[in-house]
This record gives structure tokens, sequence and C-alpha cells, in this order.
């Protein structure tokens, strides 16, 4: 696991409630981040002075609020940087309204090369989204494109 500069556990425990969890929830962010190829709480609880209890609230709250998210391999799982923690190449939008907006980001991590779309509502609460390969990019829009004909020809019914 790659990690940051983190306290010693005197020092952190030191620090006022409220510091505390500013702080552990900073570190958590920035060990994501460092590691995109994901980490699990075991891994973050050994290497940090943070409990287990501390390390998986904060993890879930990083979940909760689309900043991180998880996959289960086996009774295993494991903890990434959400595709905003990855810093896109590129990010198009389109305004639906006042109120909504498709945005589009090219990303580029371990993984490879990816489209994202995501539907963002007031206060920029996801209404959804999803993430198509670069390369199947094409095909994916000639999916849409088939849809909408037959969305097209079924409104004139």
């Amino acid at each position: 696991m790659e990690t940051t500069q983190i306290l010693a556990k005197k020092e952190y425990l030191g620090l006022p409630p409220s510091e505390q969890e500013r702080y552990v929830e900073k570190k958590i962010k920035e060990i994501l981040k460092l590691n995109k190829n994901g980490v699990t709480i075991q891994t973050i609880v050994d290497k940090t002075p943070f409990t287990r209890p501390t390390v998986t609230k904060h993890l879930e709250r990083l979940v909760s609020c689309r900043e991180g998210f998880k996959r289960k391999f086996g009774n295993v799982s494991l903890y990434f940087p959400n595709n905003r923690a990855v810093y896109p190449d590129k990010t198009i939008s389109f305004e639906l309204d006042n109120k909504r907006k498709f945005i589009g980001s090219l990303i580029n991590n371990n993984y490879g090369e990816f489209v994202f779309i995501e539907e963002t509502g007031g206060e920029g609460i996801s209404g959804g989204g999803f993430l198509v390969k670069k390369e199947e990019f094409i095909m994916f829009k000639e999916f849409i494109e088939k849809i909408y004909k037959e969305i097209k020809k079924d409104g004139n019914k």
C-alpha cells in the first residue's frame, strides 16, 4: 500500500475530536488516491494509527458520498478512489434545463481509457451515470442511435 505522511498515534490522539475526524478523512482520501488498484480496510489499519471501526466508518462515508467505491471479491472488500478522484483528461457539460445537466469526462486510469457520463441535479447530486471503454464508445453511440430511432418511430404511431 502506498501511504502518505501520517501523524504518530500519540499525536493523532492528541488532536481535538473534531480535528481528528477531519484528519482521518483527509488521510484516508489521500490513501485512496495513492492506491488506484484498491486497498482493504485491514491494510489501512495495519499502516496507520487508526482503528478498524474508524477506518470502516470513513471509507463507507466516502463510498456513500461517491468519493470512493467498493468492490467485493469473495469475502474481501477493496476500496478505490472514485472517478472523481482520477482527474479527467477532459470534461464536457450539457445543460438539459436549469436543474439538470450531463457531464461527460474522458478518464485515463490503471484499467484503461474510458468515457464517463453522469447526470447531475441541483447541488451536484448524481442522478446516475455509466462508464464505457473509450475503444467501445463508437459502438455505444450506434446503440444509442438505434434506441433513438425506435423511440422516434414509436412516437409517430
